[in-house]
């Protein structure tokens, strides 16, 4: 089973227009198109039925995915439609594809009614976790953030973090892995995922997650490492197999895919481990079967406890 631990399906208005066209510019190369092709796929990949995506996820060979909540309409302008309401929809969209998707919410913890969409999410909607994004103004130790953890340990949610760099107006500083140290210390009970793994501080976040075990990773947004030089190729399985060796079976594949109708770089990312080259194992680098079932889906139903949903 192949299960994507963390993707975004989306609609035009769930989201501020400049966070559409930061995409645009950032995010193409990671899926090998230029930011003229991505603004041209954008306007065809609004998905508010999960239809596209479920054919997406058909094309790469992925079982299910975890569509997750962003919420930024406090960095500038707020999303047209109010993120109460996106909340509610995408746990629509999900119940439209039975046993193919589940739902993180997203709420800004700022946000005065913050508690209660949560809770109507995981009561209501069917939720299984919080995505919470830091870089839009707050830090993941921040005790106002608190009643949140407190809440989602309540419901049985874990809590999925997006950690390293993002693009502006979204700051950085936020999103160093350390600052989760503190969460995952005060709250042992509650499964911390870090998204991206903390991208290019991934040394940190590991030193972080080796010595909090309710601390659990994804490598969301890693394509670029093997669409790269076959050198950063290598790299890329270099840094999987030291998580491995490090954490053991605490690393969840994971794309960010953002419901892009041509599913062809979907595909690629998964034949990443599905079809990992001879020149790898040259290279000294090598993986069980065990390992690879892990990190495409059996990682994440344990982890997760999906396979309790």
């Amino acid at each position: 089973m192949i299960i994507d631990a963390h993707c975004h399906i989306s609609n035009e208005t769930w989201n501020p227009q400049w966070w559409w066209d930061t995409l645009n510019v950032f995010v193409p190369s990671r899926y090998g198109h230029s930011p003229s092709q991505a603004a041209e796929l954008r306007k065809t990949s609004w998905d508010p039925t999960g239809d596209t995506a479920v054919r997406s996820m058909d094309g790469a060979g992925i079982d299910r995915a975890i569509c997750c909540v962003g919420d930024f309409g406090l960095v500038k302008e707020d999303t047209l439609t109010p993120i109460e309401e996106v909340n509610r929809l995408t746990g629509e969209m999900v119940r439209r594809h039975p046993g193919r998707m589940y739902f993180n919410c997203g709420v800004d913890p700022r946000r005065k009614n913050a508690l209660a969409i949560v809770e109507r999410a995981a009561r209501e909607w069917g939720a299984v976790g919080l995505k919470l994004h830091p870089a839009a103004g707050w830090y993941p130790n921040d005790r106002e953030v608190y009643p949140l953890y407190r809440k989602c340990a309540e419901l049985g949610l874990h809590v999925d973090f997006h950690t390293g760099p993002l693009y502006p107006p979204l700051k950085s500083k936020y999103c160093y892995p350390v600052h989760l140290d503190d969460v995952a210390a005060d709250f042992p009970e509650l499964t911390i995922q870090c998204t991206h793994a903390g991208d290019l501080m991934y040394m940190e976040m590991v030193a972080i997650a080796k010595v909090r075990r309710n601390i659990v990773l994804d490598i969301a947004a890693w394509q670029r490492w093997v669409r790269a030089s076959r050198p950063t190729a290598i790299e890329f399985y270099r840094v999987v197999r030291f998580i491995l060796d490090t954490l053991g079976p605490r690393l969840m594949f994971a794309s960010d895919w953002s419901g892009f109708p041509d599913f062809t770089p979907y595909r690629d990312w998964v034949k990443a481990f599905t079809e990992i080259p001879l020149w790898v194992q040259d290279a000294g680098i090598t993986f069980t079967r065990e390992e690879i079932d892990g990190v495409l889906g059996g990682n994440a139903l344990k982890l997760l406890r999906l396979d309790k949903r």
